[in-house]
Formats: structure tokens, sequence, C-alpha cells
């Protein structure tokens, strides 16, 4: 029987431990509460620059030795930043587990940040911003959409940020948010691991547990009731078009399943009807979906569009109205339902292979829905999902606060 253990430190660290016999690969997870959302505006990318540090060494470990370390052992590790999170990550073998728990702890408490580091990292990150942002014709534009969509929302600032606001920040910035914000207090372990679980407690005592650090706990994000304009149009200098929709809904666990059962309806499966009318209409749509985003801070669900306007303008806006109207209620009836809710079920036991999957499906069940015990409920929460709920969820989604996005491509006119 899978069983997750839980406790936590004195320093209040907090661990979830899920035993996994049958895997020797080892999945740990360090989630720190903190992410671009918090941090303070004109020093956006902060966080992500300080993920970057993170992997330049502590007092025991040289500057490059840290992913090599791993790599030597068979092992791999990753990390990144979101709004609301930073995720450091690391698969290894079993009987190595303590190893990369002495390094994740070391770090948390004796990462060096030296101001040759800094400035050299620093560098790293505007490159990094320049190529997959500033110099990509399409993502550009995507950011600054961003911003009228959010506003002043917090969500309106990229984890990635950018070229002066990276340059705002100083090497004592970095210094202090290392301090206020990456300490045990704000900090969740998640293991999945095949070494027995009281071994294990006491390795993490011993590595964990004398970590004096105390720092702040980061204010809370606002949440995503409303975007700040109805519609926005901006150029693009691709050829394409695109255009976007997204309603802004509550943070709802009622919402999940049946927006997910959505989502593959109209427009994440091969098979959705979205998908099935780029094919034929395929002289001009070149894309189309839908893509549902679940955060602490709100639901977001999306239609996106991406169409050649100089041979016919794709009319998003009327098969939107039409999904609601006719095409939804036509095609999802009691077979359809049972149909995707077989296939939600199958994704699900689909993550359950591996360490790693189950340590992604269950830190999503934690960091991301707020709760362990979604990972024991939600197969049977599919199976008692109704099709009345989802018809529910979908007139709640049409009258939600939205936002119409048209990036008109250099070829655009209205035909």
């Amino acid at each position: 029987m899978i069983k997750i253990n839980f406790f936590e430190l004195k320093n209040g660290l907090k661990i979830y431990y899920l035993f996994n016999p049958n895997s020797l690969i080892s999945f740990l997870q360090v989630w720190y509460h903190f992410g671009s959302a918090q941090e303070e505006a004109e020093k956006n990318g902060i966080a992500h620059l300080i993920e970057h540090i993170f992997f330049k060494g502590t007092e025991e470990i040289e500057e490059t030795e840290y992913s090599r370390l791993i790599q030597r052992e068979g092992g791999s590790c990753n990390a990144f930043t979101s709004e609301e999170k930073i995720c450091f990550y690391e698969t290894i073998p079993t009987e190595k587990l303590e190893m990369i728990i002495k390094m994740e702890a070391d770090r948390m408490k004796n990462l060096k940040i030296t101001e040759e580091k800094f400035e050299k990292e620093k560098k790293v990150v505007m490159e990094e911003f320049k190529e997959r942002i500033q110099n990509q014709p399409i993502v550009k534009p995507l950011m600054e959409v961003r911003k009228d969509v959010f506003g002043d929302h917090p969500f309106s600032r990229d984890p990635a940020g950018n070229i002066e606001t990276i340059n705002n920040i100083k090497f004592e910035d970095v210094i202090n948010y290392y301090e206020n914000y990456f300490h045990p207090k704000n900090c969740t372990l998640i293991i999945v691991s095949s070494k027995d679980f009281e071994e294990a407690k006491e390795i993490i005592e011993k590595h964990f547990g004398n970590i004096e650090k105390k720092g702040k706990i980061p204010l809370p994000i606002p949440p995503l009731s409303k975007p700040a304009k109805e519609y926005v149009e901006k150029k693009i200098p691709i050829k394409a078009t695109v255009f976007s929709k997204t309603y802004f809904l509550p943070k709802k666990e009622e919402f999940f399943f049946p927006l997910n059962l959505l989502h593959n309806l109209i427009g994440g499966d091969e098979d959705s009807i979205l998908k099935r009318e780029i094919q034929e209409e395929k002289f001009y749509v070149l894309q189309a979906g839908t893509f549902p985003f679940f955060s602490n801070s709100g639901t977001l669900f999306l239609f996106f569009s991406l169409h050649l306007p100089f041979i016919k303008k794709y009319n998003f806006l009327k098969k939107i109205d039409d999904l609601y109207k006719n095409k939804i209620k036509e095609i999802l009836n009691d077979k359809k339902f049972e149909e995707l809710k077989g296939r939600m079920a199958f994704s699900l036991l689909s993550s359950l292979n591996g360490s790693e999957k189950i340590g992604l499906y269950l830190a999503d069940c934690i960091i991301s829905r707020g709760s362990p015990d979604h990972f024991f409920n939600d197969l049977k929460n599919i199976e008692n999902l109704k099709i009345e709920e989802v018809f529910k969820t979908l007139e709640f989604l049409k009258e939600a606060p939205s936002c119409e996005v048209l990036l008109k491509g250099s070829l655009w006119k209205k035909i």
C-alpha cells in the first residue's frame, strides 16, 4: 500500500516522503515558496538569477562540481523558476540519496555568493534573456501582452525578468534575498525513494535539522480575479496572426477535472473539436487549441489560434461562441463523456510509473493544489465526476471575466 509520510523539523522545514520499493532510483524536489510574483518589480528576475547561482558552489563544493558530482553517480539535476516557486530537483540511485540531501542542505545554508560569481551569472542570465526572448520576433510581443492582460498584478512579470530589471539587481540584493527567502520554514522537500522511511528521516534530520537560518515568509500573491483589459491588439513581425481569449476563474478544486475534461474535448487531444476543424480548414489554420493553467492565485483557461490572415480571416470568436451554444452539447453525450473520463484516468495511472513521474504528480498535488490527499483521491474523483458538473463549469467559464488578444501579422488584413 502506498503511504505518504509527512513530518516537520523544528526549524519549520516540511517533508513529504513516499516509499517506492519498485524503483532503484530516488527523486528529490526542493521547493522554495518564492517566485517572480513576489519580487520587487524593479528587481524582476532576481529569483531566476539566484536559481542560477545555486549551482555555483558552497564552502564545501567547488563552483563547477555540483552537477558533475551528481552525474558521476549516474544522476541528473535541474531547476526552474515560476511566478510562485523555485524548484530544484535531482534523480539519483537510491544508495546515493544521502549525498543529494547533504548537498541540498549545504546550499540552503552555505551558498558561496561572491561578487565575481554574481557578475558572471548576471551576464549569463541577460544573454539567456536576449537569446530566448529579446531576439525572438514572437516572444517579445507576447511579454508585452502579458503586461496588458495582467496589468498591476504580479503575474505581469515574467520569471526571466528583462534587461532593465536584471541590470537593476545589485550584489547586496542577491545576498538579502538569499538570506530572507531560502530558509527551512519557507521550503518543502518532496522525496520518492526505495530507501526505508525511518532511515531517510534520520538522514534528513541529520543534514537539515541543524540549519537555524531564519528569514521572511513572502507576502501572499493577490488573486487573479480579472484581466486588466478586455481587449488587446498589437502588430507582430511575423506573417501569421495569433488570436487568444483567456478566461479568469477563481482557484477552486471543483474546477480541476471539469476544466481538464473540457480542455481535452475542445483543444487538447488530437481528435479534439478544434484539432478536427484544423484538418477541415487546413489551408489557413496552422494551430488552435486550449490550455488550462492552475495556480495558487487563480485559474486561467486559454483558447488560442495561429492562422494565415492573407488567405482568410479565422473567426475564432464565432467558433468559441458556437462551442458554447452548440458544439459541446452536441458532442458531449454520455458515451463521449465516459470516453474522456477513461482517458483522464489512464493519463493519471501513467503518471505513477517510476519515481520521477510519481514525484512530479505528488508535487502537483501538494504544491499547486494544496493537499497530498489529491494523490489518493484523484482516480476516485474522476470516476465519480458527473456530466452535469462539466456543463455547470462550462456555464461558469463562458460568464467569467476574459481578455481577447489579437496579434496582427505583417500580412494582416480584414477579410
